[in-house]
C-alpha cells in the first residue's frame, strides 16, 4: 500500500466524532484462559475478547525500554501528521476469512509484505499480526473500520493513572488518547502514545501516521516486533518479540495458540 513513515512529525488529535470505545478494565487474562483448552487442543478463537491482559498496562512497553532499531530499517524514514478530527463516515464492506474481517486481514497482509523487504531476516508472519489484534482490539472491533481502515470509533484502553493499572504521564498532550494527564493505550493494536510516537508508521501510503488505522497500527506493530534484529522464523526470537508487546507468560501462550489456529486458516 505505500512505504512506511517513520513517526516524528509533529501529531495532531487521530479520532472520530463518534464516542470512542474503551476496553475493558477487567484483565483479559482472567477471562480468555478456559478458551486456550489444553496442550494440543485448537484454539477457540470467537471466545478470546480483547481487553488488558495485565494490571500495568495494554500495548507495547514505553519506547525507552525497546531495542535499537536494527540497521536493516534504518531506511525507513519519512515524515507524516495524524489525521484532523473527522467523521470517519459509513463502515468498509466485510466479510471473513478464518474469523478475520477482509479489511482488517488486508492491513495485517500488507504490514508482512511491507515489513519483510525492509527487514529481510524479520520473517514477521501475518498470523502474528492477526494474533495480536484479535487479542488487543479484537481485529478492530470486528472490522469496524472506515473505508480508510481507520475505526469508525476510536479504540481506547483504560486511564493509566495507577488507579489498578500503571501510572503512565502523559506523553501526547492528550493529542491521541485524549487525556492530557495520563495515557492511554490506542488503537487497534492498543499503542501507548510514547510507544507510537518511536514505532508509527504510514502503513496505507497516504502521508499520514494515525494509531487508529488498522494499516498504520499493524505496520507499526510489526516495525515494533521486528526491532532489535528479531528472526520471527525463530521460536525464541518471536517468543522475545511477544512478550516486549506484552509482559505476560499467558499473553505470549494465547498469542502462540492463536498463531497456529490463523496459519491453518489464513
Amino acid at each position: 500500500m505505500g512505504a512506511a513513515a517513520v513517526a516524528g512529525a509533529t501529531i495532531a488529535l487521530a479520532t472520530t466524532a463518534a464516542a470512542p470505545e474503551v476496553l475493558s478494565a477487567r484483565p483479559a487474562e482472567q477471562r480468555n484462559v478456559s478458551a486456550l483448552g489444553r496442550a494440543g487442543e485448537s484454539v477457540d478463537v470467537e471466545k478470546i475478547k480483547p481487553g488488558l491482559w495485565f494490571t500495568d498496562y495494554s500495548g507495547p512497553i514505553p519506547f525507552a525500554d525497546v531495542p535499537d532499531v536494527p540497521a536493516s530499517m534504518s531506511d525507513m524514514t519519512g515524515m507524516g501528521e495524524m489525521m484532523p478530527e473527522v467523521d470517519a463516515g459509513p463502515q468498509a464492506p466485510r466479510s471473513f476469512s478464518g474469523g478475520v474481517p477482509s479489511p482488517v486481514l488486508d492491513a495485517y497482509r500488507t504490514a508482512a509484505e511491507t515489513m519483510n523487504p525492509m527487514a529481510p531476516r524479520c520473517h514477521i508472519p501475518v498470523e502474528l499480526l492477526a494474533a495480536i489484534g484479535k487479542v488487543e482490539s479484537g481485529h478492530a472491533r470486528g472490522g469496524r473500520v472506515d473505508k480508510n481502515g481507520t475505526t469508525v470509533t476510536p479504540i481506547l484502553g483504560p486511564v493509566l493513572d495507577g488507579n489498578g493499572f500503571a501510572a503512565i504521564a502523559d506523553t501526547d498532550d492528550g493529542v491521541l488518547d485524549g487525556n492530557p494527564t495520563w495515557d492511554r493505550a490506542v488503537g487497534p493494536m492498543q499503542f501507548i502514545p510514547g510507544t507510537w510516537r518511536r514505532w508509527g508508521a504510514d502503513g496505507n501510503g497516504d502521508g499520514k501516521l494515525d494509531p487508529h488505522n488498522v494499516y498504520d497500527a499493524s505496520l507499526g506493530a510489526a516495525r515494533y516486533l521486528c526491532s532489535g534484529n528479531r528472526n520471527l522464523a525463530d521460536p525464541a526470537d518471536r517468543d522475545a518479540a511477544i512478550l516486549s508487546y506484552n509482559r505476560s507468560t499467558a499473553y505470549r501462550n494465547m498469542v502462540v495458540r492463536l498463531m497456529e489456529a490463523y496459519a491453518a486458516s489464513l
